[in-house]
């Protein structure tokens, strides 16, 4: 399972102006997967903070909590529910980005407890639960942080002053060094970047004039550069972004006088933006992310408590069950198949900051069914061949005596990809598939497969085999090894089973302790048996 988080900034003056209703609906739900469940709080009522996952737990960095910017640190267990206060930041610090590399948290920038940028990098070690601080050479707030290459780039802004910037640094974990890298075209603050195929875009937001763009620009670490690219439909600022499939999907967000619900996707490879189906509220500031192919997003100003899908292949979007509280200026995290919502306002002011935790599981993902299984009959046996399942923890194996079942399971819990079937008939014609098992559940079914154990042949041969290249390979064999050979080349003439066959030489071995021959299938002109006793 694959997710991104997005953060997104404040800009407090466009929404005093723009918050024209506030509405949380928080309805009873019957037992339903579509459901959030409450669990363990924080000690810290919060908003504006960060997170962070490592080691299957969730971190909670900074914020605000009340009126007061806070730097109060907290890791959650999702296996006992509880929380547990870890060493505080270096300073209170709110609108911090953080990202994970190798282990440690690198909460970037943020805006002080003075209201403007703080010029530095926290790099949190949970194993000695301590802080390593690296200078910027600007402050970092309402900015923008991408990773290309195991490399930390901070875009753009508001530096300590509050000015708006164009600059670019990169920090290097390795060396722990900063650098100043080509500034943006455009000073920008309240943006959204995406990386796709290591380069990294930079759209939307506001100007130093607080005027809502649609500019795009991309930068290419490898010639140090930024290329001005096709043009958002919209302006927007206070947006969020998505990748799927090397594409960028920007989402929401607001113009000068309206909030938007529209979507549009850039294609890097035509450089053009093409409308898709709008959310089905108007969302801004509003947290987004990427799980399992899909997009989710959350509350937004103007309904602070719901929460929509995008399936972006079918280009729709759904409601799913709203949160049980009201949450703006929260943190949305993906942990072990579910989706946390922790803390935000339940008004958009500060005097309702909340501490509560709520969690919604995700629909469980099968795993993807098993290729290329293929059956080798012999003398009372069939051995079972089949292509490995990324995400599966173990195999069932099925069994019929009728092509397309009913199948029986004849074994599970099977961990490596082969399988012998020893409780088997002579003469009589099995069919056989497997399927793949992980958290999620049980895979389809594989493709079938059907093998007749017969009692070895005896006897011997010469197989002669007639490459496409002019070569003859000549091997002398037992009659159950041909005939083994013969399944194989039916199997895969089938289009089943793997590309080539073994044959271990019991001769010349000279000094090696084994010689095996792969015959690869598309090599093979054609053979010929030439039995003898």
């Amino acid at each position: 399972m694959s997710f991104i988080r997005k953060r997104f900034k404040v800009l407090s003056s466009l929404l005093l102006v723009l918050i024209i209703s506030i509405t949380c609906v928080t309805p009873a739900f019957a037992a339903d997967p579509d459901t959030w469940e409450a669990v363990a709080s924080m000690a810290t009522a919060r908003s504006q903070f960060c997170s962070a996952v490592v080691n299957g737990n969730i971190y909670v960095f900074g914020g605000m909590s009340g009126s007061a910017v806070t730097n109060t640190v907290e890791e959650y267990n999702p296996t006992t529910d509880t929380w547990t206060t870890k060493a505080p930041l270096p300073v209170a610090c709110k609108d911090s980005e953080a990202t994970v590399i190798n282990g440690k948290v690198y909460i970037v920038g943020g805006g002080g407890s003075n209201g403007y940028g703080i010029h530095a990098i926290f790099i949190y070690d949970p194993t000695t639960d301590s802080y390593t601080t690296k200078n910027l050479s600007t402050g970092g707030y309402r900015h923008q942080v991408a990773v290309v290459d195991g490399k930390i780039y901070v875009i753009g802004g508001e530096d300590t002053a509050g000015e708006k910037t164009n600059v670019v640094e990169v920090y290097d974990p390795i060396a722990g060094t900063c650098a100043n890298v080509a500034p943006m075209n455009i000073a920008r603050f309240n943006f959204a970047v995406a990386v796709v195929n290591g380069k990294i875009y930079a759209i939307g937001g506001n100007t130093n004039t607080d005027a809502a763009i649609n500019s795009v620009e991309v930068y290419d670490p490898t010639t140090n550069t930024w290329t001005t690219k096709a043009p958002m439909n919209s302006v927007r600022t206070m947006h969020e972004v998505a990748v799927l499939n090397d594409k960028i999907y920007a989402v929401g967000g607001q113009t000068a006088s309206a909030n938007l619900d529209s979507v549009e996707v850039y294609d890097p490879v035509t450089n053009t933006w093409t409308i898709k189906a709008p959310m089905l509220k108007q969302k801004a500031a509003f947290p987004l992310i990427v799980v399992n192919g899909n997009i989710f997003v959350f509350s937004g100003y103007l309904d602070m408590s719901a929460v929509e899908q995008y399936n972006p292949e079918t280009n729709l979007w759904t409601a799913k069950a709203s949160m049980l509280h009201c949450r703006y200026l929260s943190q949305e995290v993906v942990l072990n198949n579910a989706i946390y919502a922790i803390g935000g306002t339940e008004t958009g002011y500060a005097s309702s900051v909340i501490n509560s935790v709520e969690k919604y599981a995700l629909p469980a993902i099968l795993p993807a069914a098993p290729t290329g299984l293929t059956a080798i009959a012999s003398d009372a046996k069939v051995d079972l061949t089949w292509g490995a399942v990324t995400e599966a923890t173990s195999y069932n194996v099925y069994r019929s005596t009728t092509s397309g079942g009913t199948y029986t399971k004849i074994a599970d819990n099977v961990t490596g990809t082969t399988y012998t079937d020893s409780s088997v008939t002579n003469g009589t014609t099995y069919y056989y598939v497997v399927t793949a098992v992980s958290t999620g559940g049980e895979s389809a079914n594989s493709n079938e497969v059907s093998a007749t154990p017969n009692k070895a042949e005896a006897g011997f041969a010469i197989l002669d085999i007639y490459m496409v290249d002019g070569t003859l390979k000549e091997y002398d064999l037992t009659m159950a090894k041909v005939n083994e050979f013969i399944e194989w080349y039916d199997q895969r003439a089938a289009g089943t089973g793997k590309s080539y066959f073994i044959i271990e030489k019991t001769y010349n071995k000279g000094p090696f302790k084994v010689r095996k021959d792969y015959i690869i299938f598309d090599k093979i002109k054609d053979f010929e048996v030439n039995q003898y006793d």
